[in-house]
């Protein structure tokens, strides 16, 4: 593949993005490996929202951005290995993924989270079992951004490796086999991973309601 500067990537999208015109992504990926230097733009816009759904669904809002700019970068620099065997969003879309372990890797590395502390909200819903009162008192929308608190808070207290396919399986409801072919692992290793995981979770957080 000839050379091209990764300068452009910096490069936000416009606001009104033209719509990219409908070639083929094997003519796209041609003119890129003949160094038209605009060509990958049009693959960063096609699939922008889709790799942009995958990382948000396993990061914090305020990391998705930058993150959705490297796995674009990572997807740049990996075109050489690219088959066309697997279609372009299948293989963007292990490389979101693994982006997303990498992130939690690092953070777990500097034992940081964003999801450290667990709101006084949040906290009384969970040692008083409120979540389900509150429900049925209308307050749905309440209950569900509690419990989605809740889930992440005890997210972030996973190994990388747990949390990813936890995610994967159980809060984006990939199928077993679609995870493993995300992660690059066995089904049953995927199976044993996402039963333990949630075993995991759980104790995290029956543990924390009886503080």
């Amino acid at each position: 593949m000839s050379t091209l500067s990764l300068s452009f990537l910096r490069m936000a999208l416009p606001d009104q993005a033209v719509t990219p015109p409908l070639d083929r992504d094997s003519a796209i990926l041609e003119r890129i490996t003949k160094g038209d230097p605009d060509a990958y733009r049009l693959i960063m816009q096609r699939y922008r929202d889709h790799v942009a759904a995958i990382v948000a669904g396993h990061l914090p809002s305020q990391d998705v951005e930058e993150l959705v700019h490297e796995v674009f970068v990572s997807a740049y620099r990996s075109l050489p290995a690219y088959q066309d065997t697997v279609g372009l969003d299948r293989w963007l879309s292990r490389i979101a993924v693994r982006r997303c372990h990498d992130y939690w890797r690092a953070a777990y590395r500097r034992r940081e989270s964003p999801h450290t502390d667990l709101s006084e909200t949040a906290a009384v819903w969970l040692t008083s079992h409120d979540g389900e009162q509150a429900a049925l008192a209308g307050n749905r929308d309440l209950a569900r951004q509690e419990t989605r608190e809740l889930v992440h808070w005890g997210l972030g207290r996973l190994s990388p490796a747990d949390r990813t396919v936890l995610t994967l399986v159980h809060l984006q409801e990939h199928s077993v086999r679609e995870a493993a072919e995300l992660l690059g692992l066995s089904i049953a290793n995927v199976k044993i991973r996402a039963f333990r995981a949630q075993r995991k979770l759980q104790t995290i957080l029956e543990r924390e309601a009886h503080k």
